[in-house]
């Protein structure tokens, strides 16, 4: 075990990037709720609309920007998740025996 510094900071680290993938994930939903909204309200015989499809796309960049941030935020969550089981011995052990017990196992699978 590394001790009380190392249970301070990983948990508050944690709660922050679980924090940062919630938002960005709400966000994405309201970027896809815009987008689909928008592309609703146009007709196939508007393409002449070019403020409108300009809007429609700086919304498809704005969500291809949040998904890839998402994406990179999730890599890290999963790497420092790594982390901590690493650091940690007494984590370590927990997580193997959970991992190794049939029966919780199947629990967590149900």
């Amino acid at each position: 075990s590394s001790g009380t510094d190392f249970s301070n900071v990983p948990h508050g680290r944690l709660v922050e990037m679980f924090g940062k993938l919630e938002r960005s994930g709400e966000e994405v939903v309201a970027l896809q709720e815009k987008l689909e909204s928008r592309l609703h309200c146009l007709d196939a015989e508007d393409t002449d609309r070019d403020e409108e499809f300009q809007e429609l796309l700086e919304v498809s960049y704005t969500m291809e920007a949040e998904l890839s941030a998402r994406s990179l935020l999730e890599r890290q969550w999963q790497d420092f998740c790594v982390k901590v089981l690493q650091m940690d011995a007494g984590i370590r052990d927990l997580t193997t025996i959970l991992l190794n017990d049939e029966e919780i196992l199947a629990t967590m699978t149900k």
